[in-house]
Formats: structure tokens, C-alpha cells, sequence
């Protein structure tokens, strides 16, 4: 599956076709949902290599529905898997710069104890807060 997941940027290369990175957006955030850490990584990657696709995301909302759900489906005391998404928000911040519900996130993690969090808090606020009027 990360195998897989790795090889998206170059079918996005390939296949420049809104629709199809649209539908190859939305199969990401499910991998995303309801994978390990290790394929929230390789989502995140993948993401940030794509950045100029990501314009092509025709359902932004479901697409961040989807991966915004993570924060909250899995284990609260997994700090690994917030850090991820929380990543993976920051690197969506030119889509959602005023969603009330990633900015509570993000600022809710500022807080914690584990240093990876934090990190990754700090890397979400910046970008969403460059974004954010």
C-alpha cells in the first residue's frame, strides 16, 4: 500500500486531469483515515510533493473531512498520529486558512507534553496562520 501511495506524484505528472486527481486526492484521505502512522507519512509526503495538484481538489471539504477525522477517530494519547495531521493541515492551510475546527487543533496541541506534537503544532500554525486573515 505505501508502495503504492509513493508513486501518486508521478501518476499526477503523468495524467494531469483534474478529475482524476480529485478522485486520486479523496483515495489518499481514506488511506490516510484508516491507515497506520506509517501510511499517514507517506500520505503527508505525498501531499507535500503535490502541492501544485492540490488547486485540482474538487471536494475540498470531503478530502478534509477525511483527514481532519484522524485527530479524533484514533487513540487520544497517540501524540504521533496528531502530529501527522497536524502536519498534513498545515500543509493544507491555502484551502482551509479559516476552518474554526483546525485552528482549535493546532492550538489545542501548542499545550501538550510531547515535543513532536508541539513541532508540529508550531509547523501548522505558521502556515495557517500565513494564510488565516
Amino acid at each position: 500500500q505505501c508502495e503504492a501511495v509513493v508513486l501518486f506524484p508521478k501518476l499526477f505528472q503523468q495524467y494531469n486531469f483534474p478529475i482524476l486527481i480529485n478522485s486520486a486526492f479523496l483515495k489518499l484521505a481514506d488511506i490516510f483515515r484508516l491507515g497506520n502512522n506509517f501510511l499517514h507519512l507517506c500520505v503527508l509526503k505525498v501531499t507535500q510533493q503535490s502541492k501544485k495538484h492540490l488547486e485540482k481538489i474538487l471536494n475540498v471539504g470531503e478530502f478534509v473531512k477525511r483527514v481532519f477525522s484522524v485527530i479524533h477517530s484514533k487513540p487520544s494519547n497517540d501524540p504521533v498520529t496528531r502530529a501527522i495531521t497536524l502536519r498534513m493541515l498545515g500543509s493544507l492551510a491555502t484551502f482551509i486558512p479559516e476552518r474554526k475546527n483546525a485552528h482549535h487543533s493546532v492550538h489545542q496541541s501548542l499545550d501538550s507534553h510531547d515535543n513532536v506534537e508541539v513541532e508540529a503544532a508550531i509547523f501548522a500554525s505558521a502556515y495557517l496562520s500565513a494564510q488565516s486573515n
